[in-house]
């Protein structure tokens, strides 16, 4: 990826399958980084309530470890 300098300084993530990451990065579970997370169905594409840009979606197969 040209364009892009490396960071500085790395450390180690703490997580055995991230690898270094830059110094200044905080580690913390995607949980405790939105105020609500749901399961269940995804809404359909067709509804624009839900798909007109202020809810994130991702499949929770997104979320879990390789």
């Amino acid at each position: 990826m040209s364009g892009y300098q490396p960071y500085p300084e790395l450390k180690t993530s703490g997580v055995n399958w991230i690898d270094d990451i830059p110094k200044h990065w905080d580690v913390w579970k995607v949980t405790h980084g939105f105020n609500r997370i749901g399961s269940g169905t995804t809404p359909k594409s067709d509804n624009p309530i839900f798909y007109d840009g202020n809810i994130p979606w991702s499949p929770h197969q997104n979320l879990e470890r390789p």
